[in-house]
């Protein structure tokens, strides 16, 4: 019966060490998890705020993109017209030149 005590003592302090082992090692483990969290969280902030950045200065581009295209279809059209107009005037310069 000593030796069941013996063993079943030496297993509890085995049990035992494991535990405190194990408890010590995820504090530490939790513990460094922090420190990388807090510095990621600092990173993800400054990347979050470049992107923000980034996507005004895109839509700032966007828009001023759309006024340009805007622009040059109406030039198009104010060309066609004035093109429309010169071809006109040569006609008619043209038909009274022919009637003299």
């Amino acid at each position: 019966m000593s030796k069941f005590y013996t063993l079943m003592i030496k297993s509890i302090y085995n049990i035992k060490s494991s535990l405190f082992s194990s408890i010590n090692y995820l504090r530490k483990f939790f513990n460094d998890k922090k420190t990388i969290d807090s510095i990621y969280k600092d990173i993800l902030e400054n990347k979050t705020s470049k992107i923000n950045t980034l996507n005004k200065r895109l839509k700032s581009i966007d828009q001023k993109t759309r006024k340009l295209d805007i622009e040059i279809s109406d030039m198009k059209h104010s060309t066609e017209i004035k093109e429309n107009l010169i071809k006109s005037i040569q006609s008619m310069i043209s038909q009274k030149i022919n009637q003299t």
